[in-house]
């Protein structure tokens, strides 16, 4: 009997072990998957970490991806908010966001949320971002309570956005929405927006509320 309880012990232990092997090698996978930069659109497809921008030799950010979008957007609404960025290419975060007649398709559950780029009172853009006449298409977010909803939430009276368009996207918020920033004191030239937008106050197709 005894014999019976140490060999189911060493069977217990031996279950934990390989598991712990397991757990190790799909972390260690994902790391170097990563690393390798095998992402799909940006996004690692074992972790789900977005892929880093990399700066040019003017300072700026390069946005080819929906990752690298996300990464610039976490970065920024992290509190690093005087950065520049610049597409190189047009991006789709989410296919086919809008029916033709500009409502959402489905229920939105399949779809990649989007935080804006500078998302709260205090937090707010502060660089340049130059859009190069490319398009960003496929961004969803439905926060009906939310302040400050767009491709960006706020822009500070430093910043700058231009020569962008917002296309096949589908944005829900509070107060201070439109599709390019919600709340504006930056320059925002050359945009245009082709997304819908939904909110109850200071709501814009480019920019929900341009402050003075």
């Amino acid at each position: 009997m005894k014999k019976n309880i140490k060999l189911r012990s060493w069977a217990l232990c031996l279950a934990l072990v390989v598991i712990m092997a397991g757990v190790m090698t799909i972390n260690a996978f994902a790391a170097t998957h990563c690393a390798d930069g095998a992402y799909i659109n940006g996004i690692c497809s074992v972790c789900d970490e977005y892929q880093p921008a990399q700066q040019n030799a003017d300072g700026y950010y390069e946005i080819d991806n929906a990752g690298k979008l996300y990464w610039f957007a976490e970065l920024v609404n992290g509190g690093t908010t005087a950065v520049n960025a610049v597409l190189t290419k047009d991006i789709t975060v989410n296919a086919d966001v809008l029916n033709a007649d500009g409502t959402l398709n489905g229920d939105g559950s399949t779809f990649r949320t989007w935080t804006p780029i500078g998302n709260t009172s205090s937090v707010a853009f502060a660089g340049k971002f130059d859009g190069r006449n490319y398009t960003i298409s496929g961004l969803y977010c439905a926060g009906e309570a939310l302040p400050l909803m767009g491709l960006f939430g706020r822009l500070s009276p430093e910043s700058s956005v231009k020569d962008l368009t917002l296309a096949d996207s589908y944005l829900v918020g509070n107060e201070y929405v439109g599709g390019i920033a919600g709340h504006s004191y930056g320059a925002v030239t050359g945009c245009t927006n082709a997304a819908t937008i939904v909110g109850n106050t200071h709501v814009g197709g480019v920019i929900g509320f341009r402050a003075s």
